[in-house]
């Protein structure tokens, strides 16, 4: 799937959202406040915490690190994966939302392809209708889900491209590492099992290997402490597998083997889902991570190169919230912060 290809599927959704319901008259534009935004991490922090604050069945006595070895350097081909997400603007009558991808691609030499910014209007009155584009036409699944509420649609429609990207990012490569940013695990409020599934059999197709890596775990040993805590004593690339730990729920819902990852002596440590082209070979996978990816402090560079393409400037911003005052005729309304006006100056 081609830039212009998802482009054209998102021209389609932006007609969807704009069919059978009266243009917005003003906007409050977001404030520039930052360098470079990106809403992701707190659009998505609440459900994060609600799909994966689990605890294990055993205590951390029951880990041994595993040292990985890391003198045997060799070379696959990588893929990694990553979006943002960001508001532009309030609404009378929803929100503006945009996104966009980056995928980078390391072989014979580095290359990235960049998709968007997408800009489309929320309302109550078009969410479901977008919402079931993304689901049934897109993605093709059946079971209809109703829309969340329209300030998690942000995060909804970055998701939905996030996922497309998964899927083409896998046919990029062949006999290689396709890093994800987060985890694989299904059945959650934004990723039905399905959705992630297809995304798998495509990777396995092309004989990659997924490694989807989480910057935070709410997964949790039963004396409390967080299972990415477990290796920060040990100060040389080593990782345990805590898959066998999980309840039977839980284990079911994740798409392959989870890890706990020290990558590098001096990094940080990682949560790591790992689902092989190989029945049972997850292990083997994340060895040739350790002897094929370079590292900052302890993360995928290929992954960090991602990371860095798919964010927004503050001037793209202001340059967004100048296309939506044009496209829709809209005037620009200034609010004002209630607190500071009630509070002042204790606010």
């Amino acid at each position: 799937m081609k830039d212009d290809e998802i482009t054209k599927i998102f021209s389609e959704l932006d007609e969807i959202s704009d069919s059978g319901s009266k243009k917005p008259e003003k906007m409050i534009p977001r404030s520039v406040q930052k360098k470079i935004i990106n809403d992701k991490e707190d659009d998505k922090h609440e459900e994060l915490a609600e799909d994966e604050e689990i605890k294990l069945t055993k205590n951390d006595d029951a880990f041994k690190p595993i040292k990985a070895n890391i003198s045997n350097k060799s070379a696959l081909p990588l893929c990694a994966i990553d979006t943002s997400s960001m508001l532009v603007g309030e609404t009378n009558m929803g929100i503006i939302s945009a996104v966009r991808g980056s995928i980078v691609v390391i072989e014979k030499q580095i290359k990235v392809e960049q998709f968007g910014p997408y800009v489309l209007h929320f309302t109550e009155k078009n969410k479901q209708a977008c919402y079931d584009f993304f689901q049934q036409k897109i993605f093709n699944i059946k079971n209809k889900r109703k829309s969340p509420k329209l300030q998690k649609m942000t995060d909804r429609f970055r998701n939905f491209l996030e996922r497309i990207l998964q899927k083409y990012a896998c046919t990029t490569i062949s006999g290689g590492l396709v890093f994800f940013d987060g985890s694989l695990t299904a059945g959650t409020v934004d990723t039905p099992k399905q959705m992630l599934e297809n995304i798998i059999t495509t990777a396995k197709k092309r004989k990659n290997n997924i490694i989807s890596i989480s910057k935070r775990s709410w997964i949790k040993l039963s004396n409390g402490d967080k299972v990415i805590d477990v290796l920060d004593r040990k100060f040389y690339p080593c990782y345990v597998k805590i898959h066998d730990y999980l309840s039977p729920m839980n284990k079911s819902r994740v798409l392959g083997t989870v890890f706990a990852c020290r990558f590098s002596h001096r990094g940080f440590t990682f949560r790591t889902d790992v689902n092989s082209h190989v029945p049972s070979k997850e292990e083997q996978a994340l060895k040739n991570v350790y002897q094929c990816v370079d590292f900052y402090k302890g993360y995928p560079n290929v992954l960090r190169l991602a990371h860095m393409h798919c964010y927004f400037t503050k001037y793209e911003l202001l340059a967004m919230q100048t296309y939506s005052l044009q496209k829709y005729g809209m005037r620009v309304y200034q609010d004002y912060d209630i607190r500071n006006q009630i509070l002042s100056p204790f606010s």
